[in-house]
């Protein structure tokens, strides 16, 4: 029942915060009633689900066998009530999409008007964020769906490709010289002709450093010279004012701007490019709205 979902939602939240106290504020109810819901289930289950000799609540051996159970209940229960709003064709509700920093500033203007056309009622939150909060809020159920580039479906995940973006190599204007190109073409670089030249990368904690690391291991090459940058901005920019290269999606070059004067290549023949994916958790149902909206995205960014 609803009810039971819910007093799933109370326990689990108690759980995360290890604080009765704390985990009302989060779910805006008293802390006598949350506290007297938990000593009421504990009672009815003839079992103590929480450790309260300490200062910040842990669970005992029958707490963390029904946190496991209420887990599964959870998953039931969502992927019901997406069914039932299916079914019904109810567009009220909420749609929460992931979406690390450096995509957030070119779709969210273009993106929420467009959702709020197609769907009118339909409370949408954006989540900003690198990878590893964005895989944290997804794994955690405090988003729908993240969207990331990818050079391949995660297998831990169901992974829905919305569109490809081509890769490309950013430098000053005249930085590359002419044995850094694909044979034949002046549009394209040879990645392991630069294998030994700087290259500028994002921290392992965003998802397009799995990308660049990933491209490196297709091409065979373990490149000498890796600068590590904190933000896209940060390396694109360097690359710009000639101290190396840097490896970018389309979409970058859509929202960096550069006083210097660039060089922007394709990288490899035939290009190498990525999918920018809709990822979802592995038991999730796929609702119709959420299938609509990853339909429109690729619309509005193919």
């Amino acid at each position: 029942s609803p009810s039971r979902g819910l007093g799933d939602v109370y326990k689990r939240q108690v759980y995360e915060c290890g604080s009765i106290t704390k985990a009302a504020e989060k779910l805006f109810i008293s802390q006598p009633s949350l506290s007297s819901f938990i000593t009421k289930t504990e009672k009815q289950l003839g079992v103590k689900l929480f450790d309260r000799s300490q200062n910040k609540l842990t669970l005992t051996y029958a707490g963390e066998k029904y946190v496991k159970a209420a887990e599964r209940i959870l998953i039931i229960y969502n992927r019901m009530m997406k069914q039932l709003e299916d079914i019904s064709e109810n567009k009220a509700g909420r749609l929460r999409i992931g979406i690390p920093w450096q995509r957030l500033e070119y779709m969210a203007p273009t993106l929420l008007p467009r959702l709020h056309e197609e769907f009118g009622s339909l409370e949408v939150d954006i989540v900003p964020g690198n990878y590893s909060v964005l895989e944290d809020a997804l794994h955690n159920r405090k988003v729908d769906f993240i969207i990331v580039p990818l050079l391949g479906p995660d297998e831990n995940y169901n992974c829905v490709e919305i569109h490809r973006e081509n890769l490309y190599a950013v430098t000053k204007k005249g930085y590359l010289s002419s044995n850094c190109f694909v044979e034949g073409r002046r549009d394209s670089v040879d990645l392991r002709a630069i294998a030994d030249m700087p290259i500028f990368v994002l921290p392992p904690s965003f998802s397009f450093r799995k990308v660049t690391d990933g491209l490196f291991e297709i091409y065979g090459i373990t490149p000498s010279n890796l600068v590590e940058y904190p933000s896209p901005g940060s390396k694109f920019r360097t690359a710009a004012a000639g101290q190396g290269i840097d490896i970018v999606l389309k979409s970058n070059l859509e929202v960096t701007k550069s006083v210097d004067p660039l060089d922007v290549f394709y990288i490899g023949d035939p290009p190498a490019s990525v999918g920018v994916y809709a990822m979802f958790r592995k038991d999730a149902y796929i609702s119709s709205v959420e299938k609509k909206c990853i339909h429109i995205i690729g619309e509005l960014f193919n």
